[in-house]
């Protein structure tokens, strides 16, 4: 900033620090902003209003002749002379006016910083307080939301699933279509398996096992050898119709006979315990099926339970911030007006005389 020379004073002005600003602002962007509003042509024929007014025109005053040898334009020439200039790291800010002598420019640099000092006394004082009342009625409306929002979140902890109920939901899920993926593919092997036996009997390696196994059959297969010998040396020995080859024929026949029957059963028995497998493999994998949808639904609807109250708790956490913005802006509009001031000088532009 300039200093002041024999033709150029300084006012200098305060920005409340207490004055609520709706746009924002941080307190060193409203004294700037404060730095450049004070250059409003309205602020310079308010300062001609108040030094024309206090003086008796009728006298000769050399101080201020150029001011009021033409009052239409002497607040455009006033404007003209003056500048503004912030205080670095302060609320404050200096405006400097340069006159024709000390004495003119002290008086004027002074009427400019009173004339800004009473318009924004008057602007901030009705905009404070219409501010006042737009903020006690924005208080109530959200308290009335944040009473509302707690009752909404009340509802929705009741309706939401615990973090323990769904896992316990998750691990049975899991539990459940694991047990249905056995299931499945048992019932794919046992289907496998008995589409064998239906088609190749005693020769699938399930019933071949089974046989193998089976004492009765194994007598039976001994029996057969022996009456196929037998029956062989009585042919070498008797004719054809021999009562001996034809009692061992019918021996030998009856042997055949219950071999088969036997493995009729035993292949029975497999196709019945393959069916027994896919009817039981049918009715557990029904019923987890069933069982699954009813948990996937649960899950749905704690995810939707859950996210209902999520969305409850940041609208009940934002209204509780806003709330609390608020009543810090009522605290602060409160204490603004009681201070009674926005801008105010600080420091009056010295006469040459004091």
């Amino acid at each position: 900033s300039r200093d002041p020379g024999p033709d150029l004073a300084a006012a200098t002005l305060e920005v409340n620090p207490l004055t609520p600003d709706a746009a924002g602002q941080s307190i060193a962007e409203l004294t700037a902003a404060h730095a450049q509003f004070i250059m409003d042509p309205a602020v310079f024929a308010r300062a001609v209003q108040i030094e024309t007014g206090a003086l008796d025109l009728e006298l000769n005053v050399p101080q201020l002749e150029w001011v009021i040898r033409d009052p239409a334009t002497a607040a455009d020439r006033l404007r003209a002379a003056t500048h503004a200039e912030l205080i670095p790291n302060t609320t404050m800010f200096r405006v400097y006016v340069t006159g024709p002598d000390p004495t003119t420019a002290a008086t004027l640099a002074n009427a400019v910083a009173s004339a800004y000092e009473r318009q924004c006394r008057h602007l901030f004082l009705a905009d404070a307080r219409g501010d006042l009342t737009t903020l006690t009625a924005r208080k109530a409306d959200l308290e009335k939301e944040l009473a509302s929002s707690m009752d909404a979140m009340r509802t929705a902890a009741m309706d939401a699933t615990p973090p323990n109920i769904r896992q316990a939901i998750t691990l049975d899920l899991e539990t459940q279509r694991t047990l249905l993926a056995d299931y499945d593919s048992q019932f794919a092997t046992t289907t496998e398996q008995l589409a064998a036996v239906q088609t190749h009997g005693v020769r699938t390696p399930q019933v071949a096992a089974l046989l193998a196994g089976h004492p009765v059959h194994n007598d039976l297969l001994t029996r057969q050898v022996k009456l196929a010998a037998k029956l062989q040396q009585f042919e070498s020995i008797y004719e054809a119709n021999h009562p001996a080859i034809l009692r061992a024929k019918a021996q030998y026949d009856t042997v055949i006979e219950q071999i088969r029957a036997l493995e009729a059963t035993v292949v029975a028995g497999v196709q019945q315990q393959s069916q027994a497998k896919l009817d039981e493999s049918n009715i557990m994998m029904s019923m987890l099926k069933s069982d699954i949808e009813s948990n996937v639904a649960a899950l749905a609807h704690a995810d939707l339970t859950n996210a209902v109250l999520d969305h409850e708790e940041q609208r009940y956490r934002e209204l509780s911030e806003a709330l609390m913005q608020v009543e810090q802006d009522i605290t602060m509009s409160q204490l603004a007006i009681n201070s009674g001031w926005t801008v105010r000088m600080r420091f009056p532009a010295t006469l040459p005389d004091q």
